[in-house]
Formats: structure tokens, C-alpha cells, sequence
């Protein structure tokens, strides 16, 4: 009988311990995988590829102005920058480019022929061309411009 006891005492220690151990785990266990499928939606945000912070997808640059003279622009031109500026005067709308780079005098010249051959409607407002000189006080081609122009 101190025997029967004792197994019932066992039995009943091994049950209570079986049924903590449920409710423990289970909601433990539910957690956990809640965790886990967030870890892997995070590592997917982060995977994506980063556009800046500035980047739009509905926008068509295609179609911008500055992005096509760039295009056609010498590659062995350096570009320093470019602004582009929409101008309403008289109920009219235009464009002044304000456009300054670095390189060789007659590809740089070439730049008007570009906008001939791309038919715009432009008037150069200013061409500043500064000819720097190298260590040996020699004047070189390679020029500095600042070059401003309308575009109707």
C-alpha cells in the first residue's frame, strides 16, 4: 500500500510536470516562430537593392532634358555640375541650364553643336572659359566652362 503510494505521488508529479511544461511551451513555442518569420521579412527589406534616398519609380527621366545633352556630351569630358531652373516670363515657360565642366577647348566647343543637332530652340547667355596653366606655366587646351543657356 506505501507502495501504491508512492507511484500515485510519482504519477501524479510526472502529469503536473507534463501539463506545466504544455502551458509553458506552448505559448513559448508560438512566440518564437511569430520571431522567426519576422526575422525572415526583415532579411528580405534588407536584401533589397537601395535606390537612395530620393528615388521615385513613377518618375520618367527619359524624357528630361538635361539627361539627353548629358548623354551626348564626351565621355572624356569631366561635368561638375548641372541646374536646371523652370523660368515663367510673359506667361512663357522655359528652361536656363546652367552647365559647368572640364576638358579639352574643342570638345567643349562641340557642346553647341550638340544642342544644333538635337533641335532645341536655346540662346547662350553666358560662356565663362577659364584656361588654367600646368606646373610649367605652359597654357594648356584642357579648360575649365560655365555655360549658361536658354531653352525655349
Amino acid at each position: 500500500m506505501n507502495k501504491s503510494k508512492e507511484i500515485k505521488k510519482i504519477i501524479i508529479s510526472v502529469c503536473l510536470f507534463i501539463l506545466v511544461s504544455v502551458i509553458i511551451l506552448y505559448p513559448m513555442r508560438t512566440k518564437i516562430d511569430a520571431l522567426e518569420q519576422e526575422k525572415i521579412k526583415l532579411t528580405e527589406v534588407d536584401n533589397s537593392e537601395y535606390k537612395g534616398d530620393c528615388s521615385d519609380d513613377d518618375m520618367d527621366y527619359s524624357d528630361d532634358i538635361v539627361i539627353k545633352i548629358i548623354e551626348k556630351i564626351d565621355p572624356s569630358i569631366d561635368i561638375k555640375f548641372v541646374n536646371k531652373f523652370d523660368v515663367v516670363e510673359d506667361n512663357k515657360s522655359y528652361y536656363r541650364i546652367e552647365l559647368s565642366m572640364s576638358g579639352n577647348l574643342d570638345k567643349i566647343k562641340n557642346i553647341e553643336n550638340i544642342l544644333n543637332k538635337m533641335n532645341l530652340n536655346y540662346n547662350i547667355e553666358n560662356m565663362e572659359i577659364k584656361n588654367p596653366s600646368n606646373e610649367k606655366g605652359d597654357k594648356e587646351k584642357y579648360v575649365d566652362c560655365t555655360m549658361t543657356f536658354k531653352v525655349i
